[in-house]
This record gives structure tokens, sequence and C-alpha cells, in this order.
């Protein structure tokens, strides 16, 4: 196989990334009340702010994504980015499941859409997020494992909490 075959189109990141919503959106709309509120060893949240978290990112991930397209990735820390989810917890230790449902189900639609949206050459556009080192990282790449990626650094810290 080529290497061009094995890049994916916006399209096909767009409906990867669809796919990985709906399957986490599945998973959240199927907690009870008290796996809602159970405390995940890897974040250290109650499982309905992890949720919230990742449906909230969907905006600020998508913001990372256009200062990566104009060569303009602001410089921060993993504890920059710590603090945050800190400041996010603390802020919603037990969010509406409903209403996070709602936010992942919107935000994913609207994010695949911009994602969709995307041409080879934005997709191909290389630039330096700080946090990753000093070598250029493609917008593709950016999307596959930042923001896709996103789910798979929370889902399994889900699923291990509630037992599945």
């Amino acid at each position: 196989m080529s290497q061009a075959s094995a890049v994916k189109s916006a399209a096909e990141l767009s409906q990867a990334f669809e796919a990985r919503a709906r399957e986490f959106a599945d998973l959240v709309r199927g907690l009870d009340e008290q796996q809602w509120l159970l405390v995940t060893e890897a974040e250290g949240w109650p499982v309905g702010t992890t949720a919230h978290h990742v449906a909230v990112a969907f905006e600020s991930l998508w913001g990372l994504t256009e200062a990566l397209l104009a060569d303009n990735v602001p410089s921060f820390t993993m504890d920059d980015i710590n603090a945050a989810n800190a400041q996010h917890a603390a802020e919603y230790p037990n969010p509406d499941k409903a209403e996070t449902l709602a936010m992942l189900e919107n935000g994913a639609r609207d994010l695949a859409a911009k994602i969709a949206a995307l041409s080879d050459e934005q997709l191909d556009h290389k630039a330096v997020v700080p946090l990753f080192g000093p070598d250029p990282i493609t917008v593709r790449t950016w999307i596959e494992n930042v923001i896709i990626g996103h789910f798979n650094a929370h889902q399994p810290s889900i699923e291990a909490t509630i037992g599945r």
C-alpha cells in the first residue's frame, strides 16, 4: 500500500471523529446515576465531570486547530493543561447528564462539519505545537492524535471505573 492511500481525507477524518463521538456519547447515555458520580482513577474526577470535560474540549481543540493553521499555536505546558483541567473539575463536580449529552452531540456535529470542510492543503499544513517539541506536525496528525485521540484519553478511564 502506498503512503498516499493511507492518508485520510477530511471526509474520512470527519467520519472517524463522528464514530468516536457517537461511541463516547453512547457510553455516557448508558451511565446510571451512581456511575455518573464514581471517581475515575486516571483523572481523579467523577465520571460525569470527565464526560463533561470531553464535551467542552471540542471548542478549545478547534481553536487550537485554527491556531495551527495560522502558524500561531500558543506555548503552553502540561502543567497549564492540568491546571485548566483541575479548574474545570472544581467548577463542574456533578454536571447535568442531559446537558452534557447535548453538548457532546451538538459539539461533535459542529466539529465534524469543520473537519470535513478542511481542504487537503489545510490538512497537510505543518506547524509547530510547542508542547510537542520543535518538529512541526500536520493538521491531519493533530486531528487524528489530539482531537480524535482525546476520546481515547478518557473513555478507557470511564469504562474501567464503571467496570466495563
